[in-house]
């Protein structure tokens, strides 16, 4: 039992993450309301930082599964986005 996630898709932050995004992948990812938990709950709370579940694979279905797996390519684009991401948010 933990309390939502909420942060709103006209967020700067969402919004950096979108055009990063963006950027590597030629499409705009759409900001869904999903079920579920994390961790991130916890951090939005205590600081207001927006901690969104953002990550490699959208197939909800296969998270935390044994066989989980994502292909070899989108996982080193993710991590393109990950790095533009954090220098535009540093930067």
């Amino acid at each position: 039992a933990r309390p939502p996630l909420d942060i709103p898709a006209d967020d700067p932050f969402i919004q950096l993450l979108q055009d990063c995004y963006e950027s590597i992948h030629g499409r705009r990812p759409e900001a869904i309301i999903g079920i579920g938990a994390s961790d991130g709950t916890y951090v939005r709370n205590a600081t207001g930082m927006p901690i969104p579940d953002f990550g490699v694979d959208g197939r909800i279905s296969q998270i935390g599964k044994p066989n989980e797996n994502v292909a070899l390519q989108d996982y080193l684009d993710f991590i393109k986005v990950y790095m533009l991401s954090a220098v535009k948010a540093l930067g």
